[in-house]
């Protein structure tokens, strides 16, 4: 079945979070590029600006077989050449069903 939610192969957008912390608030800002390769895969990847980091790119990718989706994704990708000084990395895996 791929991917029948979008029709775009190409996708771009902006998110912006902010939350209200008690000494002050915390902002993020990202810009993101999907693009779907074929009827079986999309991929994303995304720049990130908020208070700690300047420089944080991300890339990911998801692939969905029937009811089950699967994905993985990296953020701060630029932070993998010295994790013991990077201050914030992180990979996730995972898989969701889907209910229609």
């Amino acid at each position: 079945k791929g991917f029948s939610v979008s029709k775009y192969q190409n996708e771009i957008g902006a998110q912006f979070y902010s939350i209200l912390r008690p000494q002050f608030p915390q902002m993020a800002a990202t810009v993101f590029y999907n693009r779907r390769l074929g009827t079986f895969l999309k991929t994303k990847i995304s720049y990130t600006i908020d208070n700690y980091l300047f420089s944080n790119v991300g890339f990911g990718f998801s692939t969905q077989i029937n009811k089950l989706n699967f994905y993985a994704a990296v953020d701060n990708i630029l932070g993998y050449e010295d994790l013991f000084n990077s201050k914030k990395t992180s990979f996730s895996l995972g898989a969701n069903l889907i209910f229609d």
